[in-house]
């Protein structure tokens, strides 16, 4: 490395440092997008912006002992007024006992977010545990004084289950949020952050009548159940970058994007078994069924929630009541909310 790069490195690193750009080692870092338009609040995440968000990635179980891990995914957005929040659950059994503002929701299924705008200052943060129902338990965390009080966020929810009922098999719940920066004046002045500002967040998941797992985006090294571990939170990085592409005119750019795609199967022709191969570019529920060259249903393969990306099922041959198909052609369909998309495939005896 010569003198000239040296110094063009060296700056480069002095610049990124001020802002924050480089993560606490050994921590997960997330980079927030500013929204290009207005984020509706009502529990459904079909915004071109939501879709364009990128993930926090899968959560971890550190304590895990038994029982289905239940992913969650997490994204954020944020603007000058507004941080933006959007959790979907994948939960089968969803639960609430607590219906009460700053009751005991960490029973319930429900969903954490402890967030300090002021990382030099580890032990104040702000504490935000809301479950399916979206009832909040808020504190502001300032050391040893916590406050039990403070401004409630914009909470918005969906459930596609049912509550309170173990009988039955529930899909998802989905919690959307806005925080107002200018609500929380304890920690930064309640000041819009700047671009390159650096933030340190804990995102948790936990509680639940049935299969209660503790779940995280940035895991506490602690032998037993934690979150308030502010050291081990992961980080927020503050982007200037739009969350979708902007045209000349500094308006987002208005293309449908694509939802699902059903990517084929092998071996094809086929016998007895193939391999369906679908992706889904979005969270929600989906269903992969096979249909005869009479379109009738033949087989219900999948049928539920799916967390966004690649996945794969096995077709056996058979119909519901288990007995073999008849050589011919069939049709995969893939539905997924109003969007669908088809495939053939041929098995042969």
């Amino acid at each position: 490395m010569n003198n000239r790069t040296k110094l063009v490195t060296g700056a480069l690193i002095a610049v990124f440092a001020a802002w924050g750009a480089f993560p606490v080692e050994g921590l997960p870092a997330y980079t927030v997008k500013r929204a290009t338009e207005r984020v509706v609040l009502d529990g459904i995440l079909d915004e071109e912006d939501w879709t364009s968000a990128s993930s926090f990635g899968d959560f971890v179980f550190p304590w895990w002992t038994a029982g289905e891990q239940e992913q969650t995914e997490a994204k954020m957005l944020w603007d000058d007024t507004f941080l933006y929040l959007a959790f979907v659950c994948r939960d089968s059994h969803i639960w609430a006992d607590h219906y009460d503002t700053n009751s005991a929701t960490y029973n319930d299924d429900t969903v954490e977010l402890f967030w300090n705008p002021s990382p030099d200052t580890q032990n104040s943060y702000y504490q935000f545990e809301i479950n399916c129902i979206g009832n909040l338990l808020s504190v502001w965390k300032n050391g040893s004084s916590p406050r039990p009080v403070i401004m409630v966020p914009h909470i918005s929810q969906r459930i596609q289950g049912t509550v309170n009922r173990d009988s039955d098999t529930d899909s998802f719940w989905t919690l959307e949020v806005a925080i107002r920066f200018s609500d929380y004046p304890e920690i930064a002045g309640g000041k819009v952050p700047a671009p390159g500002d650096r933030w340190r967040a804990g995102l948790n998941r936990c509680g639940g009548h049935t299969n209660p797992q503790y779940s995280q985006w940035s895991p506490s090294n602690t032998a037993t159940p934690s979150f308030h571990r502010p050291d081990d939170f992961g980080e927020l990085l503050f982007s200037d970058e739009p969350v979708r592409k902007l045209t000349a005119t500094g308006e987002a750019a208005r293309e449908v994007p694509a939802v699902l795609e059903i990517r084929g199967n092998y071996p094809n022709p086929f016998n007895p078994s193939t391999v369906i191969e679908y992706t889904l570019y979005r969270s929600g529920t989906a269903t992969l069924e096979v249909f005869n060259a009479a379109n009738q249903q033949v087989r219900k393969l999948a049928d539920g929630y799916h967390a966004a990306g690649d996945h794969m099922v096995v077709w056996d041959g058979k119909d519901e009541s288990g007995r073999p198909s008849s050589s011919g052609t069939y049709i995969i369909r893939l539905r997924a909310g109003k969007r669908e998309g088809v495939r053939k495939m041929l098995l042969v005896k």
